[in-house]
């Protein structure tokens, strides 16, 4: 039937279009990464190269976002799709936004704190493990994301709950390194470790990787109802 058949290939294009905005997101999480870990090691001149990549990747995932956002409203519209096609449609808005939103607030972030890094090495280094537990833990919650949207099951007969878990035990992991990395980042201001302007660039990103905890925390549940038709709230 050629409806079915179009829907079909509509609905794959925006899936493939979510991964591709996934991927770029990746990309720039393997550059938080890099910059953490070799912030000692790294010129200035690969600083400058790094942020210039991870703000051409947002700007791939804000304006692919925009497209699948242009190509849900047109499903909708064109083709009225029903049961796990319309969640799939509906739910993809969400996921949408909520991946603009991690690669926005941490691509401004981080480009802030690798220009910071340059300037106060010393500094950073009180700071690098709580940086790369969050970067890591975030990770893993896309990965949890990723797992469950590339799946093809029947939705009648897969326990999602392994996964609800484990998003639930990394969201929380990273709420507490942001509270404790708050108070890190507090207390190097007041003893002079650096200057307070410093400090805002460092709480700017631990910030913005304690709110992709939430988005990933969105994104995932989003992807188990596309697959199961079931709303579940991860604590």
């Amino acid at each position: 039937e050629p409806y079915r058949s179009q829907l079909i290939q509509m609905l794959s294009d925006l899936s493939i279009g979510i991964l591709k905005m996934l991927n770029d997101i990746r990309t720039n999480f393997s550059y938080y990464q890099s910059i953490v870990t070799e912030f000692e090691t790294v010129t200035q001149e690969l600083r400058k190269e790094r942020i210039s990549q991870i703000n051409t990747n947002d700007l791939s995932v804000e304006s692919l976002g925009d497209v699948l956002e242009a190509s849900s409203v047109k499903i909708l519209s064109l083709q009225a799709p029903v049961g796990r096609d319309l969640r799939m449609v509906l739910s993809s808005f969400r996921i949408i936004y909520d991946i603009k939103r991690i690669s926005r607030d941490t691509s401004h972030s981080f480009a802030g704190l690798t220009s910071f890094i340059g300037k106060e090495a010393e500094a950073f280094k009180k700071q690098q493990n709580l940086f790369m537990d969050s970067i890591n833990a975030a990770s893993e919650m896309l990965d949890i994301f990723e797992t469950i949207y590339r799946m093809e099951i029947n939705e009648t007969d897969y326990n999602f709950q392994k996964f609800i878990d484990k998003a639930e035990q990394l969201d929380d992991i990273i709420d507490d390194l942001f509270e404790n990395h708050s108070k890190v980042i507090i207390e190097g201001s007041n003893n002079g470790d650096f200057e307070i302007k410093s400090a805002h660039k460092l709480l700017s990103a631990i910030r913005a990787l304690e709110r992709v905890g939430d988005h990933c925390t969105n994104i995932i549940e989003s992807a188990i109802y596309i697959k199961s038709g079931v709303k579940v709230q991860i604590p």
